[in-house]
């Protein structure tokens, strides 16, 4: 391959990453800024919750890296999306009634 056709190729790869990079960053932004409007609304054990949550992705990742156990680490991700709303049903509902 040339240096021209190559410099062609790289230089096209560059003005697509542009717009990828604006969206990326919108939603980075829209998560940070939400995330203000939800914190108010979270208890110390819905944190403790998520923050256990991200541990077992994170625990299945490194087994993954290892090559000790192949966990499906991406579809667990939802799982850090379901840790909180859980949590509160957990303990506004199913508390109680144990109680």
């Amino acid at each position: 391959m040339s240096y021209s056709r190559r410099r062609k190729e790289l230089s096209g790869r560059e003005k697509s990453g542009v717009p990828r990079l604006s969206v990326k960053l919108i939603i980075f932004l829209l998560l940070f800024f939400g995330a203000r409007l939800i914190f108010p609304l979270t208890t110390p054990d819905m944190i403790d919750d998520f923050k256990a949550c991200g541990g077992i992705l994170m625990l299945a990742t490194g087994f993954r890296m290892a090559k000790i156990k192949e966990f499906p680490v991406a579809d667990m991700i939802p799982a850090m999306v379901l840790a909180m709303p859980v949590s509160w049903v957990w303990s506004q509902w199913i508390l109680p009634l144990l109680s």
